[in-house]
């Protein structure tokens, strides 16, 4: 379940940034990665946004990307109520980073995606996660609906 692959830490409740590379870049540094993977990381994300912008409507964005640097999928929630310009359908708000290793037998990276996206299409789940107070509020939200 999704609400499993999220941390506290890997949780930011004000990206306050507009800025899409700089919104990257905060999240990718809460996953914690060292020794200079969080900038391999946001350089492999920019290369997979450049080949096609990962925002999927809505408000709500899933950068994803399959990476040497990742041992297991793991994930992070991004919110700037105020917007993100991401390019496209408008500002984005809600952001779902998804992080995984280059070969995933278990497929958990695709189950992963394809639950964000079902998810985010549901206007009451973006809302209640526009009015979450805490990183422990959101992982209860995902839980209690089941993600």
């Amino acid at each position: 379940m999704l609400s499993d692959l999220l941390a506290p830490q890997r949780i930011l409740l004000d990206l306050g940034t507009p800025d899409k590379g700089e919104a990257l870049a905060r999240m990718v540094a809460a996953f914690g990665f060292r020794d200079g993977t969080a900038e391999d990381l946001v350089a492999e994300l920019q290369v997979r946004e450049s080949q096609g912008a990962t925002n999927v409507g809505h408000g709500v964005a899933i950068p994803h990307v399959r990476s040497a640097h990742a041992e297991t999928v793991r994930v992070g929630y991004g919110r700037r109520l105020a917007g993100i310009d991401y390019g496209g359908d408008g500002p984005v708000r809600h952001v779902f980073m998804i992080v995984a290793p280059p070969i995933d037998v278990a497929s958990g990276y695709l189950q992963v995606l394809a639950s964000v996206a079902r998810f985010a299409r549901e206007a009451a789940a973006r809302e209640e996660l526009a009015a979450a107070t805490s990183p422990e509020g959101v992982i209860e939200l995902l839980r209690a609906r089941g993600v």
